[in-house]
């Protein structure tokens, strides 16, 4: 219990952290209350005269993923910890039901944005970020200007389509994966987060470095560091409410695109996909709820893929991303 508590002060008292990733432009933090806690958000370019956009961030990582993105933003950003990850409150959700947690997820999202944005604003997530922005844009109680969606997960139906890309990767490639979700099962790891509570910092970051060396390439040894800070937090309470959302395969469990197909009309007039050309995801679940909005509605529904980038495309490709980004706020984009 007390190595849980120094963990848990050890990460609140980084009050620096996002100010140290994002030297370009002034960082103001708040810790906000919620239904879920106190959610930390961070707030950058607050000079700028336009609709701020707020910023969700994906799973296993904090508001920093985005320290290469946030000075070129051509508006004052909004980023925001999702309860149970980064530096926000790290509440017990209470239920092992998917829609219950994505609800209190959702909820307490929706006071923090109340609380924080008092005019119009954008809405852009990465990952499982845009996994909650479409939650939140389905329940209508925000009514985000536009919608941003960086290679988005939990939207495709179990198609056995990864299975097949899974079953297409190098044999090597296959059994280092396998063999590590074999050692999870085996040391009833939800996720492999666990590796950074389970060991010193000494141990477990030589180990993650070594182990993801394209992602060492891409985010730099800083960014590293800082990802480990926030996920040898405990209590682990936002992995464990992402595993009952995930449930036992890489999909959601209650994947978006059939949900929004029934409610198209919950997306905002602006909404824009923006794919890794390589990421493992598919942007076929974007280009069919692009044909429907079209089909039936007046919406701007855009998709775009990245030229060689992956599903870490906001770090890897930051000028492409960043300049799409701020097309999309312009309305300059088709």
């Amino acid at each position: 219990m007390k190595s849980c508590e120094k963990k848990a002060e050890k990460v609140e008292n980084q009050k620096e952290w996002l100010q140290q990733l994002i030297p370009e432009t002034k960082i103001e933090q708040k810790d906000i209350d919620s239904s879920h806690g106190k959610t930390r958000v961070y707030w950058a370019n607050k000079d700028l005269e336009s609709p701020p956009l707020v910023m969700l961030h994906g799973w296993g990582t904090g508001s920093g993923c985005f320290f290469k993105n946030v000075a070129h933003i051509n508006a004052p950003v909004m980023l925001v910890d999702l309860p149970g990850f980064g530096h926000s409150e790290r509440k017990d959700f209470g239920t092992e039901d998917p829609f219950e947690i994505e609800a209190i997820w959702a909820n307490s999202l929706v006071e923090v944005i109340e609380k924080e944005v008092k005019e119009d604003f954008w809405l852009a997530g990465h990952s499982f970020g845009c996994y909650l922005t479409a939650k939140l844009c389905m329940d209508g109680v925000l009514k985000p200007q536009g919608l941003i969606l960086l290679d988005p997960w939990g939207f495709a139906v179990d198609d056995g389509a990864l299975q097949k890309k899974f079953d297409s990767l190098p044999w090597i490639r296959r059994t280092t994966i396998k063999t590590a979700f074999s050692l999870f099962k085996l040391l009833k790891w939800e996720s492999g987060l666990e590796v950074f509570r389970a060991f010193r910092k000494s141990i477990s970051m030589p180990l993650i470095k070594k182990a993801r060396p394209e992602l060492r390439a891409i985010y730099g040894d800083e960014f590293f560091e800082y990802t480990f800070d926030i996920n040898s937090t405990a209590p682990a309470t936002g992995e464990k409410a992402f595993s009952k959302i995930k449930g036992s395969s890489i999909y959601a469990t209650n994947p978006m695109l059939p949900r929004l197909s029934e409610s198209i009309d919950s997306l905002p007039q602006n909404t824009h996909f923006i794919f890794g050309a390589e990421s493992w995801l598919s942007s076929e679940p974007a280009e069919i709820l692009q044909q429907k909005a079209q089909e039936t509605t007046d919406k701007n529904v855009t998709v775009h893929k990245v030229e060689g980038a992956s599903h870490h495309l906001t770090a890897s490709h930051p000028e492409e991303v960043n300049d799409l980004i701020n097309r999309c706020l312009s309305n300059d984009i088709l």
